[in-house]
């Protein structure tokens, strides 16, 4: 391993306050020269909070316990063929200061992020992948809901067939402990759909790459439990007037299947390099970040499409809360086409976005890939 170049994986890091997870163990150190698996605790008198993950309460002051987890990768001996950002398309990227370019000045180069694919056979129109992308389902997940997490990844099939390549996206079951004793999901060779004990509702897709290149390297979606219940509310508010089984609660196994499904195959995208759309249209059409005239003028087409599709839509909504998130969508699109355009005098300025509906106040949770609406009345009732 001795003069080879190394990447310290840190986002990688499995980080758990002490009883708060089923994880809290070290996981056996790897024996391949690709990668070496480091696991080690420092102690304390631990004080967990409830749930943990993101948007959980914080820890107490005072000491606690943590299992960490370090996956140091080798990365690949020729980098992949690199693709420049282009601003119009909503891709995570990485940037790099070339130094070698015949110019009096460094610039910049940004990247998207994206993975590796390659035909096994170059000159056949649909072709298998030389290596698919292959996510592994917790072993902890919920045996019910293993179809379901499965299903949310290959969803993303027919867009790689359309680019040529025929099961480029693959989800299978993580192996058992006597099929194969070395696998472990804080392994970075491993992309994994994390289903995590918390209370947190949310779930997030994030991913490692070569920063040479941009290529995705590994993937690991944190589903936390409780995302259900988010997923669940959702559903209830926009649809429950449409779809009978949403009368009910708790939603029929089937239909919180499909749920889970949507919210996996969003994560998915993260995972992929997608980024939210929606959300980096105002910076851009608005001048805050960097676009094209091209670009602007593009986005803003597009959102001034939605918006009178949006205007169709209200026309012939009865339901109330159905027309509310409706115009809350129009609310955002309108900020975004024109900055001057303010969230309503008494939102909290902690959230995202705010806005006014009626005599509430109506805020979004900030750093949240599944939005909660967070509703106060007026005057500090709950």
């Amino acid at each position: 391993m001795k003069n080879q170049a190394f990447r310290l994986v840190l986002p990688l890091c499995a980080v758990v306050l002490a009883g708060a997870s089923a994880y809290a163990q070290d996981p056996p150190t790897q024996q391949d020269p690709q990668a070496q698996d480091v696991g080690g605790g420092r102690g304390g008198a631990p004080t967990p909070a409830p749930g943990g993950g993101r948007g959980a309460t914080p820890t107490r002051p005072g000491s606690a316990s943590v299992v960490m987890h370090y996956s140091m990768v080798l990365l690949p001996e020729r980098p992949m063929e690199p693709r420049l950002f282009d601003e119009r398309v909503a891709y995570f990227s990485t940037a790099t200061i070339d130094y070698g370019q015949d110019e009096h000045k460094s610039a910049e180069r940004r990247f998207i992020t994206r993975y590796r694919l390659e035909k096994k056979d170059p000159n056949a129109a649909l072709s298998e992948p030389v290596k698919p992308i292959t996510y592994s389902i917790d072993p902890a997940t919920p045996t019910k809901w293993i179809p379901y997490l499965k299903k949310g990844v290959e969803d993303w099939q027919p867009a790689f067939e359309a680019a040529g390549f025929k099961n480029a996206i693959v989800a299978k079951e993580a192996p058992s402990p006597s099929a194969d004793p070395d696998w472990s999901a804080e392994d970075a060779r491993y992309s994994v759909i994390r289903w995590l004990p918390s209370t947190t509702e949310n779930a997030v897709g994030p991913h490692i790459h070569d920063p040479r290149s941009g290529e995705i390297l590994d993937a690991d979606i944190q589903f936390y439990h409780n995302v259900m219940n988010l997923a669940r509310d959702w559903y209830f508010v926009q649809v429950g007037p449409l779809d009978k089984r949403a009368a009910t609660l708790p939603l029929p196994d089937d239909l919180m299947g499909r749920l889970i499904q949507y919210v996996v195959s969003h994560e998915v995208g993260h995972t992929l390099g997608f980024q939210h759309y929606v959300e980096t249209l105002g910076d851009r059409i608005n001048g805050r970040s960097a676009a094209s005239d091209d670009a602007r003028a593009f986005f803003r087409g597009e959102l001034k499409t939605l918006d009178a599709d949006l205007k169709g839509a209200l026309a012939k909504t009865t339901d109330r809360a159905t027309r509310l998130h409706i115009e809350d969508i129009q609310n955002q699109i309108a900020r975004a086409l024109d900055p001057a355009i303010q969230a309503q005098p008494g939102a909290a300025t902690t959230g995202r976005v705010g806005t006014s509906i009626d005599e509430f106040d109506v805020t979004i949770a900030p750093d949240a890939c599944w939005i909660d609406y967070a509703i106060r009345a007026r005057g500090g009732r709950q």
